[in-house]
């Protein structure tokens, strides 16, 4: 069995330092989108097929940014986060990333 982080730790920090801005859920639904794609992505797994499914909204009118450094989360955000018109960097939820030399 799989042993997930707490779910603190699991929800990226971004949407829990700022919860309170998604009332309506529209945000936070495009961010769990783009999360998961950005996740299969660092996998190398097949990208769910919910991910771009119209009736769940997934991308922004609006472009939303994780806080105010603009011009920096304009180039470093994921293209999973950028074609959904969200800036922000997503955190790596499994512990600390082990890269091959």
């Amino acid at each position: 069995m799989i042993s997930l982080p707490s779910s603190r730790l699991w929800f990226p920090k971004s949407l829990r330092c700022s919860a309170y801005k998604f009332a309506s859920g529209e945000i936070a639904d495009v961010y769990l989108a783009a999360y998961a794609d950005w996740l299969c992505e660092q996998c190398q797994l097949d990208l769910p097929d919910w991910t771009w499914n119209p009736e769940h909204r997934s991308t922004l009118e609006m472009p939303w940014f994780a806080d105010s450094a603009r011009a920096s989360l304009l180039v470093l955000s994921p293209a999973a986060f950028r074609l959904r018109n969200l800036f922000t960097i997503p955190e790596w939820p499994f512990g600390k990333r082990k890269f091959a030399v």
